[in-house]
């Protein structure tokens, strides 16, 4: 037993997450044939424990969906797979947003669910955010649109911190003090 197995069995885990964009040099920055080598060697014998495993979480950049298709070629000639996907997301608008996990759904492979594992209304830009009535509607409205999706099993917003940083002060879900914004108040009650 490897150690993250005994972890997530010690932990009594019924999931756990891949790496954390491996196609972006500023996050896990792992070439797609070094990830599937140590998802073979550590994430397959959770997964035949009974654990299910997610994909590593790819970025909305063009890139992600291109290096997940490889990284599912090569573990699935290892034999193994993942058991849902992991999808990030970043931008303005619904549109773009619903867009972006319909296709890169299709994409790979509708067969299997979706976990949103970060995603926000944001613009980059800390010192001129989108307003904050744009977010908040964001927020609302993808979250019952999510709901609504059956391939969808579970999604997270980025901004459960008091500094969101450049996903813009609007994004977070406590304020400085702390305290749930009226963002983290409608998330919660969604």
């Amino acid at each position: 037993m490897n150690e993250l197995h005994a972890k997530a069995k010690k932990a009594n885990a019924s999931a756990v997450l891949g790496f954390n964009e491996p196609e972006l040099p500023d996050q896990a920055n792992m070439a797609a044939e070094l990830a599937a080598k140590e998802w073979i060697q550590h994430m397959e014998p959770l997964r035949k424990a009974g654990v299910r495993c997610g994909s590593p979480g790819i970025s909305s950049a063009p890139q992600g969906v291109v290096w997940l298709g490889d990284f599912l070629r090569k573990i699935r000639r290892g034999g193994s797979d993942i058991d849902f996907y992991c999808f990030h997301w970043y931008g303005e608008t619904l549109g773009q947003f619903y867009d972006y996990i319909w296709s890169t759904h299709n994409q790979l492979g509708p067969n299997k669910p979706v976990w949103i594992t970060e995603y926000a209304c944001t613009n980059w830009n800390k010192d001129n955010p989108l307003p904050r009535d744009h977010v908040e509607s964001f927020a609302k409205d993808s979250a019952k649109y999510l709901d609504s999706l059956d391939w969808i099993e579970r999604y997270a917003w980025f901004g459960p911190m008091r500094d969101a940083g450049t996903v813009g002060k609007w994004a977070r879900m406590l304020d400085d003090e702390g305290k749930l914004t009226k963002l983290g108040k409608a998330y919660r009650d969604e």
